[in-house]
């Protein structure tokens, strides 16, 4: 009877270990599913997402074989290069008319963030299309890590810079441009300034010369009239030093006499 009762109750504990081993399993099933569940969304999301910006965007593996690749990519080359960009293509199936110093330059720095980990941010590439079009191109490298956090491949974003680029240009020669004409209009300056000095300092010379003969001829009354012409000459004379400066100062040519003073004196 004994024996019996421990036997029963045994069998009563392993059958409730069971169910609630098996309770465990399920619950695990589920939450396992759940988690495929959500991942899967995540991905649908993912592509979704990708599938609709406007920029371009691959993923590769750590051999360099496309494993993702959005619509706006697939229809940036087809329409610019007439190539078509798929899952599956590796290093060698580029374009034949991609430079080759391009590629290997991608080829590095993608090699590079998977041996880092790190995100590399480039500066723009020229592509030149086989209808003879440049066309820049930035991106961005990231890392694609799994959940130990190794690196299984890298995700590129790409964007066309071109309009950029060329209007830093046009932004450029505009720049030269000014810079040409303002150096001739400061060359204009400076040899009208020195044109129009010389005959001013004649007026005033010749002015106060004859403002000097009048004085010993007694004809005073006369001087007020040459004193209005030599102070108008004066103030001219000024003017035109004030723009000699300025095209002196534009020129970078402005001499500097440094001096010590006393402020307060």
């Amino acid at each position: 009877l004994l024996a019996r009762m421990l036997y029963v109750r045994k069998r009563t504990e392993a059958l409730k270990l069971r169910e609630e081993m098996l309770t465990q399993e399920q619950e695990a099933r589920a939450r396992l599913e759940a988690e495929v569940t959500e991942r899967q969304q995540a991905q649908e999301y993912f592509r979704s997402l990708v599938q609709h910006v406007p920029v371009q965007i691959v993923r590769r593996d750590v051999e360099g074989t496309i494993t993702f690749v959005n619509k706006a990519m697939e229809e940036f080359w087809k329409e610019k290069g007439d190539f078509e960009v798929s899952v599956g293509q590796r290093w060698e199936e580029n374009a034949e008319w991609i430079a080759p110093e391009v590629i290997a330059e991608i080829k590095e720095s993608l090699d590079e963030v998977v041996r880092t980990g790190r995100t590399f941010e480039r500066g723009a590439l020229p592509f030149e299309m086989p209808c003879g079009e440049v066309v820049w191109m930035r991106d961005i490298l990231t890392p694609i890590r799994e959940a130990d956090g190794s690196v299984s491949g890298t995700q590129t974003i790409i964007w066309d810079v071109t309009e950029e680029i060329l209007a830093a240009e046009q932004l450029r020669e505009a720049k030269e441009n000014a810079d040409e004409a303002n150096k001739a209009k400061s060359s204009f300056l400076a040899n009208m300034s020195h044109e129009l000095r010389t005959p001013l300092n004649a007026i005033i010379g010749y002015s106060e010369m004859v403002s000097e003969e009048l004085e010993d001829l007694g004809a005073d009354e006369l001087k007020p009239d040459l004193d209005k012409v030599v102070a108008a000459a004066q103030h001219q004379l000024g003017l035109v030093n004030d723009i000699l400066d300025i095209s002196k100062i534009e020129a970078g040519k402005m001499t500097l006499y440094l001096e010590e003073f006393d402020v307060p004196t």
